[in-house]
Order: C-alpha cells, then structure tokens, then sequence
C-alpha cells in the first residue's frame, strides 16, 4: 500500500505459489523507456489458484513510448481464481502499456492467462494503449469486465478486450463485457474479440451490452 516503484528494471512485484489476502492498493507505478522485450511487468500474479487477490486504485504512469516491441504489461497474472479464489482489479489509471510478440511473451496492458478464473476488471481507465486493453486467454467461467475507459493509440493484432480458448478448456461460461468504452486514435482497431477454436469447449451465457465503441 501507498508505496512508489519507479524506473523499472524487469518487474516491480511478483508474487507467486500464495494464498489467503493479497492486496495491493493505491501505489505509484512508472517506467522509463525500455530497451529489452521479455520481462517488463509492474505487478506479477503467478500460481495462486485459491488467494482473494485485489489490485485497486493504482496509478501506473510510463514514459510515453513509440515501440510497442518494448511496451510494459501494468498487471498481469495466470492460475488464478480457483477453488474459492477471486481476482478484482478495480479503478486503476494505466497510462501507456502493452508489449507486441516481437519478444519471446508479449502481453496486454492488463493481461491474465493460463486459465484464469472468476475475474473482476471494472472501473479501469487505460490511456496511450500501445498492444491490447485486457486479454484473459485460457479462461474458463466467471468473467465480469465492465464500466472500463480504453484509449487505444496502436491497435493489436486480435481485439483490444479479448479472449481466446485452450485446448483444455473444456466450458467457457459467464462472461460479460458490460459498459466499456473503447475509443480508438488508429484505424483498424478490433474492439472485443472472443473465439472458441475447439469444438468439444462447451460455450455459454456470453454478454456483450452497452458498450461504446468509437473508430473501431
């Protein structure tokens, strides 16, 4: 809490293999201009299937940054939200962020992945998005991304909030994209993009309502 982490070098917070409460709240996060493209990430959430996990109302300001081969992932976390563990990411700034597939991981500017469960974005403002908005890959059920402002400035190769199923998902269930905003600086920008590649993945009650969608 209320802590100030500037000039990154790779990552910021990592946590890993934990359960219980993990919070992190009202910080300061900045990033000069990078020079490498594999691990440039604010905060690391790794392999804590049952922990309650918040992060909310951080501030994550980087030095603009043209390149989106060099771009830095705010928050980013994969096996996650199960077992009774939960995942929210609430009213957080994001200012310039997301790194392309030029490096061996590219990565959303809020980018969970590797079956990710019982997810919370709500209420987030990303601005200067330089690859994606909020990717959640590899997902199975419980999904809730709502009331969040997206300024992209480079489009991404799929869609600035999307999802993508594994071969091991086996369900795909309660997803709503509810109340967003997506505003777009460049043309071809794809603004929500959900695709099921597996026939044996079963897919239900998916909505997607009142959103905004501007020079997508």
């Amino acid at each position: 809490k209320n802590s100030d982490f500037s000039n990154l070098y790779t990552r910021s917070v990592q946590i890993k293999d934990s359960y219980g409460n993990i919070d992190i709240t009202s910080n300061s996060f900045s990033s000069p201009v990078q020079k490498q493209n594999y691990i440039l990430e604010h905060v690391v959430i790794g392999s804590c299937p049952n922990a309650d996990i918040k992060i909310n109302n951080n501030h994550f300001s980087n030095i603009p940054y043209q390149n989106a081969d060099f771009g830095i992932s705010a928050i980013s976390g994969f096996g996650l939200g199960k077992s009774g563990g939960s995942v929210t990411v609430e009213n957080n700034i994001i200012d310039y962020a997301g790194r392309n597939n030029s490096g061996k991981h590219r990565l959303y500017a809020i980018d969970f992945y590797d079956d990710c469960d019982n997810l919370k974005i709500s209420r987030n403002i990303l601005k200067n998005v330089m690859w994606g908005g909020i990717r959640f890959n590899g997902t199975s059920e419980n999904v809730e991304i709502s009331g969040n402002k997206i300024q992209v400035r480079n489009p991404d190769d799929t869609g600035t909030i999307t999802s993508s199923t594994t071969q091991r998902n086996k369900i795909f269930k309660n997803i709503s994209i509810i109340n967003n905003e997506i505003f777009s600086l460049k043309p071809l920008n794809i603004a929500i993009l959900l695709q099921n590649q597996y026939k044996d993945c079963c897919v239900e009650n998916v909505l997607v309502e009142n959103n905004t969608l501007i020079d997508s």
